[in-house]
C-alpha cells in the first residue's frame, strides 16, 4: 500500500528478500513487467528533493534506474512488454530497460485541473487512455 514499505518477498516462504523506498501510484495500481516493478519514489533523508519514478529488479530489489520528467510529474501506471506508461498531466512512454522516453503527449496542466488522465492500458498496437472531468471520493 501507499503507506507501507516497498518489499520483495520470496513467494515460497514469504520471507522479505529486499526493501526499498517507493509505493504504487494507487494501492491497487502496480506497474510491473520486464523483470522490474516501477513505483513513485523519494529520498527519505531529503538530500535529493522531490520525487521520481524508480525501477527495481523484482528478484533482487536492485535499482535499475530513476526518472522524472523535465517539468511536472508522472507516476507509473502500466507496463506492456518493454514499455512503461506513466501518467501526470501528460502520458509518458518509457523504455523499461533504461527510462529513455519513447514518446509523450503535450497536453500540459489544465487551468482547472480537469479533465485529467485517469488511467492507461495498451496492447501491441493501441494505447487506451481514460480521463476524468471531476474529483472522485476515496483514494
Amino acid at each position: 500500500g501507499q503507506d507501507d514499505p516497498l518489499v520483495g518477498v520470496d513467494d515460497a516462504t514469504g520471507a522479505v528478500v529486499w526493501q526499498a523506498e517507493g509505493h504504487p501510484y494507487f494501492d491497487d495500481v502496480w506497474a510491473y513487467g520486464d523483470g522490474a516493478v516501477f513505483v513513485d519514489a523519494w529520498d527519505p533523508t531529503g538530500a535529493r528533493p522531490g520525487s521520481w519514478i524508480a525501477a527495481y529488479e523484482v528478484a533482487t530489489g536492485v535499482e535499475r534506474w530513476t526518472w522524472s520528467p523535465d517539468a511536472g510529474f508522472a507516476s507509473p501506471w502500466h507496463v506492456t512488454g518493454d514499455r512503461l506508461f506513466a501518467l501526470g498531466a501528460d502520458l509518458w512512454v518509457l523504455s523499461t530497460a533504461d527510462a529513455s522516453v519513447l514518446w509523450h503527449t503535450e497536453y500540459g496542466e489544465s487551468a482547472t485541473g480537469y479533465p485529467r488522465m485517469f488511467g492507461v492500458l495498451a496492447n501491441d498496437d493501441t494505447v487506451f487512455v481514460s480521463f476524468t472531468s471531476e474529483a472522485s471520493g476515496g483514494d
